[in-house]
């Protein structure tokens, strides 16, 4: 039979006024009451209803997350980065995957407004922004990271690509490079990004061309994947921890202050030079002159 808690008051020999207190760590309570109560419900093996101490009006110290896919090292990082945060300030978090669909988006935002949870954290370009606007009607408050959605007024946190972008470019124009060229990708995982990494290798090995001796190369995020791979790369890292810090910081500050002023926080990013850039040879600048 599943515990209760006047199971646990009635073991504890205690009132359910005092299990309710030691639960929501609320009033005045010995120190050997509060320790019996959380050895007897670690004993019944009981957990509070998130959802039943919402019904009542109590907060459920819960964030929502969205993600497009946690299987991209970079969301992955994100993703721990905000759990961390969220945890150190007594949260906990529900992460749901969205595909970048928009069924699933409405799906989800669904399941987490029946669960209660007390803010939400969008790191995904949301398809949908008057979904996250009936949100906002029902007080729910919205953080967004590594992304902007338009139309809403909500806390934002994201990285200056632009000057991302600077620093790789003029980091090869450093190294004597001139004919510099970009792929981009909607890639919905890591695997997408490995692959073509692998494939430029392939590719640059098929025509004699020596990375980075002929060809330097350069890749965005600085995901586990930059030191994990050969030669490894160099690329331009985004703050992932103090991204996910400043996210979880101003959604539960919007919590305790709802009608405080929102912010839009644009973090520097940073060139961390590897393995797989090079000055170009003068071999080659000679053969690009001709």
């Amino acid at each position: 039979m599943k515990p209760t808690i006047y199971s646990v008051a009635e073991e504890a020999g205690v009132s359910i006024s005092t299990v309710s207190k030691v639960i929501n760590q609320t009033g005045h309570i010995s120190e050997r009451t509060r320790q019996k109560v959380i050895e007897v419900m670690a004993q019944l093996n009981y957990h509070p209803s998130v959802v039943a101490s919402a019904l009542t009006g109590k907060p459920t110290k819960t964030i929502g997350l969205l993600v497009p896919d946690i299987s991209n090292p970079f969301f992955a990082d994100l993703a721990r980065s905000i759990e961390d945060r969220s945890h150190e300030r007594g949260f906990h978090v529900v992460m749901c995957n969205t595909d970048n669909d928009a069924e699933k988006e409405k799906k989800y935002l669904s399941l987490l407004i029946r669960q209660r949870i007390d803010g939400l954290i969008v790191a995904s370009a949301f398809r949908n922004a008057n979904l996250l606007k009936n949100m906002l009607k029902q007080d729910i408050p919205i953080s967004v990271i590594a992304s902007e959605i338009p139309h809403i007024s909500v806390n934002t946190v994201t990285v200056d690509d632009y000057k991302g972008s600077y620093l790789a470019a003029d980091y090869l124009l450093s190294l004597h490079h001139k004919k510099i060229a970009i792929i981009t990708e909607n890639a919905k995982s890591n695997h997408a990004r490995l692959d073509a990494f692998r494939d430029a290798m392939q590719a640059a090995k098929e025509f004699k061309i020596d990375v980075p001796q002929d060809l330097s190369v350069i890749g965005f995020d600085n995901t586990v994947l930059s030191t994990t791979i050969t030669p490894m790369l160099t690329t331009v890292a985004q703050p992932t921890k103090e991204m996910a810090v400043n996210v979880v910081d101003l959604l539960i500050r919007e919590m305790k202050y709802p009608a405080i002023h929102k912010e839009h926080l644009l973090l520097e990013p940073k060139l961390i030079i590897r393995k797989s850039t090079a000055p170009l040879r003068r071999d080659a600048t000679a053969s690009t002159n001709n």
